[in-house]
């Protein structure tokens, strides 16, 4: 049987020693939780502060879960809260029968994406693997909408598709009279369970769905064909076309607020920002316009200088950022419209950017997908895929996915 040794008794001399330390180490810790009290901060506030900061520092790429939404959110802002480093791995590759224009979506660990072989992918993010696939004759161009357990998107011959996440199968479709080019976007209403779908179509209407049922809330009809997104903020739907103009509507009943004359026809999304949405023209000018109010705070370039935008910009707290297929990416204060740089790559360029971790990144005609500096516009890294690139990137965590014209759907990762 194991037994616990026997202990001498302290001496008197010994105990006062041993006492005296005691109240020494007492006043020495009194003092130290009296100047941290001064800061109104305890030790166990100390100590629950560095557990949050080093879980925080352990886990760092794990704030940017999904990307649901062509631009990875309802304004279309083009920013993620993503780590981004100054070099990026390849991880895997995968190869479809025809080209991809469709941005892909992110959800937990697939990966969904439309091409132009006539289906929609969902792939095993992890390995790219097929998990499964819808087929339907024509060309998927739009990028894909996520909302809770479904996936919608829309194709070029103007029907919109709602499916099962978990297998792809069909729940419902809609056949609008013209394509359809860009993706969904949702509004989610306060004061009911309700969520609906909007989508633009080539036949001139902004349409409105039920997400569950598909039945149509209301449509607006513009004098044009709708190309982009349309971004959504607050009570408010922003979005353009080939009209030439900005259209803000109320999100309730469809009904237009302004019009905005944009002097020329908007190919891409409106990103919104703190009640203004910035726009870009394919006569080469990036406006910023209050939709409070309907009046242009500032423009930025011409035909003359510019060549067209036809991509979404994307925009963070100071800076505005977008391509052209002058083969320049230009970055403007965001207040001001002033330029901040300009980096000319070598193609032109129609791949929306996307701001993530202090880096720009986006793809190029000439096949490349190159990483900027956000603040000095400075090359940081490059990566040639040998075919064109008009999708955009879509970025959660550590994973960067992009696809290219000959059909390859590419995942990077942080070297």
């Amino acid at each position: 049987m194991l037994q616990c040794a026997q202990l001498e008794p302290y001496s008197e001399k010994e105990e006062c020693e041993f006492n005296q330390g005691i109240k020494e180490t007492m006043i020495s810790i009194k003092i130290f939780y009296n100047h941290f009290n001064l800061l109104k901060i305890s030790c166990n506030t100390i100590f629950l502060l560095l557990i949050f900061c080093l879980n925080n520092l352990s886990a760092n790429n794990q704030n940017v879960p999904e990307w649901l939404v062509y631009r990875g959110d309802q304004k279309l802002s083009g920013f993620s809260n993503a780590i981004m480093p100054d070099s990026l791995q390849l991880s895997w590759l995968f190869e479809a029968d025809d080209a991809i224009a469709s941005s892909a979506v992110i959800i937990e660990n697939m990966v969904i994406f439309g091409c132009a072989d006539g289906n929609l992918y969902a792939l095993d993010l992890e390995n790219g693997k097929i998990l499964w696939k819808f087929s339907q004759p024509y060309s998927f161009e739009a990028p894909p909408l996520v909302i809770d357990d479904k996936v919608y998107i829309g194709s070029v011959e103007g029907i919109i598709y709602c499916l099962k996440i978990e297998d792809g199968t069909l729940v419902w479709k809609y056949a609008t009279d013209g394509q359809i080019l860009g993706s969904a976007n949702f509004i989610q209403h306060n004061d009911e369970d309700r969520i609906d779908i909007i989508v633009g179509s080539y036949d001139n209407y902004l349409y409105n769905f039920d997400s569950a049922t598909g039945e149509i809330i209301w449509k607006f009809e513009t004098t044009h064909f709708i190309n982009g997104t349309p971004a959504v903020a607050d009570d408010r739907i922003v979005f353009g076309g080939c009209d030439a103009l900005l259209h803000v509507l109320n999100s309730e009943e469809g009904k237009e607020i302004y019009s905005i004359d944009m002097h020329d026809y908007v190919a891409g999304a409106p990103a919104l920002s703190d009640g203004k949405a910035f726009t870009g023209n394919y006569g080469g000018t990036m406006s910023c316009t209050n939709i409070t109010n309907g009046q242009i705070i500032w423009s930025f370039g011409n035909r003359e200088e510019q060549g067209p935008i036809v991509s979404s910009p994307a925009v963070s707290d100071s800076y505005v950022i977008f391509t052209s297929r002058d083969n320049n990416v230009y970055c403007l204060n965001k207040n001001t419209g002033r330029p901040v740089w300009t980096f000319t790559a070598a193609g032109s360029i129609d791949s929306s950017p996307v701001i993530a971790g202090g880096k720009v990144i986006f793809g190029t005609s000439n096949g490349r997908i190159i990483l900027l500096d956000l603040i000095s516009g400075q090359l940081v890294w490059q990566y040639n895929t040998g075919s064109k690139i008009t999708a955009s990137p879509s970025i959660i965590n550590d994973v960067i996915i992009i696809g290219t014209e000959d059909g390859t759907l590419y995942k990077f990762i942080i070297k």
